[in-house]
């Protein structure tokens, strides 16, 4: 198993769970029994006009193995699940990993793009403890 650090997650395209936006919250399972290794805050601000989305972990978090990610949208009376995808750290390439939207469950059955656009995608960044020399970030530079 391969270790990496997960640092910050890119929305490609903002899903319109309401008025042409959304509110999101994530958590990050490990492993066959699904342990919960990570939930964020809810992210507040974020703009229909935006054509993406940075959302920085608070603490990154090493994550090993299968790993689930599932995306909440924050509503008035509780949340909405908004997608899911699962992924593995040992096929993580150069500490950057992209899901189109037809491998992101739910968003791949939003056929009209009614929720998501036609280009949605989420891009995580990470970066490796184990590496002989360890980038500043896999971030691109100019993100906080």
């Amino acid at each position: 198993p391969r270790t990496l650090i997960l640092k910050m997650i890119k929305l490609n395209g903002v899903p319109t769970f309401k008025d042409g936006a959304c509110v999101p919250q994530f958590t990050l399972r490990q492993g066959p029994d699904k342990v919960m290794t990570f939930k964020s805050g809810w992210y507040e601000g974020i703009g229909r006009d935006q054509k993406e989305v940075w959302l920085k972990l608070t603490d990154p978090t090493p994550v090993c193995g299968d790993l689930k990610l599932e995306f909440w949208h924050k509503n008035s009376v509780g949340k909405d699940k908004m997608f899911h995808l699962w992924f593995n750290t040992f096929f993580i390439e150069e500490c950057h990993f992209s899901a189109p939207k037809f491998e992101i469950d739910k968003a791949n059955k939003d056929k009209k793009h009614s929720l998501f656009p036609a280009t949605f995608s989420v891009e995580l960044f990470f970066d490796d403890p184990e590496a002989d020399v360890v980038a500043a970030s896999a971030v691109p530079s100019g993100i906080q």
